[in-house]
């Protein structure tokens, strides 16, 4: 299997590139990021030795749904194709379970964040519901009591 070196700040693949292989961290540390080089990027997650990054789109054949950016003065990495991917499986059996654990905590942290802001919206959407109905019930009351205040200065105008 092919080891590659990147030096600190190397862009390792681009949010939308092709999956052709995917990396395990033999030393140094990466950053995955979302939107990388925008305003508003987002530092996903911080990798490190042992763990192994690009395998979900690898996988799925599909495009990187991150960027991946060296984040130490140097990283030393794995390259694992789809043709490598089975010496993998018959010589480093216990890799690829960490590979399997890693995606499983991934996933894992993807549906908390995910859980975490359906809960966050749903409670901004009942809050919102309450101060409507307050606002309308307030505006129902005042309009009763200007109703109430008119009616009883006319019954009293006639006396």
């Amino acid at each position: 299997m092919e080891t590659k070196q990147y030096q600190q700040d190397a862009v390792i693949f681009h949010a939308g590139d092709a999956a052709e292989c995917m990396y395990e961290i033999l030393s140094g540390r990466v950053n995955i990021y979302a939107d990388y080089g925008e305003p508003d990027q987002k530092l996903l997650t911080v990798l490190g030795e042992g763990q192994f990054f690009g395998e979900m789109a690898m996988i799925e054949a599909m495009p990187r749904s991150a960027t991946a950016v060296v984040a130490s003065a140097t990283v030393a990495l794995q390259v694992v194709t789809w043709q490598t991917l089975g010496d993998y499986f018959r010589e480093r059996p216990a890799k690829v379970v960490m590979i399997m654990q890693q995606m499983g905590q991934r996933i894992r942290r993807i549906t908390e964040d995910y859980m975490g802001a359906c809960k966050a919206i749903t409670e901004m959407a009942e809050k919102a519901e309450k101060e409507r109905r307050e606002a309308e019930s307030a505006w129902i009351n005042d309009r009763m009591r200007r109703y109430l205040d008119s009616y009883r200065a006319m019954s009293t105008y006639g006396r």
